[in-house]
């Protein structure tokens, strides 16, 4: 099955991204929160990641050693799923 997407949407897409901030509240998040990017990724991702951590009191980041971008759960989904059961686990109360 090929899945596409219109230039249109690529293009609303991006803008989205690109017009986003964070939140002035996000610092008041209670949520358990894990923060994974992936070590491949470009400077700003890794960048925006570490900012959310510092931003979100007690959260964890988790960089991915040799990933790309979304590749943990797309390639990987069974360690992606561990990770996250780890987390949860580990953060419970």
């Amino acid at each position: 099955m090929e899945i596409r997407i219109t230039k249109t949407t690529l293009i609303n897409f991006i803008k989205s991204n690109q017009e986003y901030s964070m939140p002035d509240t996000l610092c008041c998040a209670k949520a358990k929160t894990l923060i994974l990017v992936g070590e491949k990724e470009l400077p700003a991702m890794k960048k925006s990641a570490k900012l959310i951590h510092n931003t979100i009191n007690g959260s964890a980041l988790k960089i991915i050693k040799n990933s790309a971008h979304g590749e943990i759960s797309l390639v990987y989904p069974d360690k992606y799923l561990d990770l996250l059961m780890n987390f949860f686990k580990n953060n419970s109360k």
